[in-house]
């Protein structure tokens, strides 16, 4: 074979191998692009996903711990009312029915047991 018409058959098997190479590369790099998008659209859903359970954890704990404080602040203040109440019956006939409350209940030892 001659030269030139060797150089035109390897610089047309380049031209074809490379027109090859770039379509192949069009192809496969845009399902790679579309995979590596449905990937990162798939962690951002999982993100969120795990943000919201965890705010609604939050939310739950909170609620349940405001709750909690409401019980107890209720709790003391039903015994607080009793006792006002047993000390103004004890001391019916009497005018200060708040200092005999402090007097004779201790409001800190009333709140240590409630765990307060």
């Amino acid at each position: 074979m001659s030269d030139p018409v060797l150089f035109a058959v390897i610089a047309a098997t380049a031209g074809v191998c490379l027109y090859l190479g770039w379509q192949l590369n069009n192809r496969f790099g845009s399902k790679s692009l579309e995979a590596m998008q449905k990937r990162a659209d798939e962690t951002i859903r999982a993100a969120r996903r795990s943000a919201e359970k965890t705010k609604r954890k939050a939310v739950l704990e909170s609620k349940e711990e405001i709750l909690k404080q409401r019980n107890k602040a209720d709790v003391v203040v039903i015994l607080r009312n009793r006792v006002m109440i047993n000390v103004t019956v004890d001391n019916a006939g009497s005018e200060a029915p708040a200092v005999a409350l402090a007097q004779q209940i201790n409001i800190a030892h009333l709140n240590s047991l409630l765990g307060g």
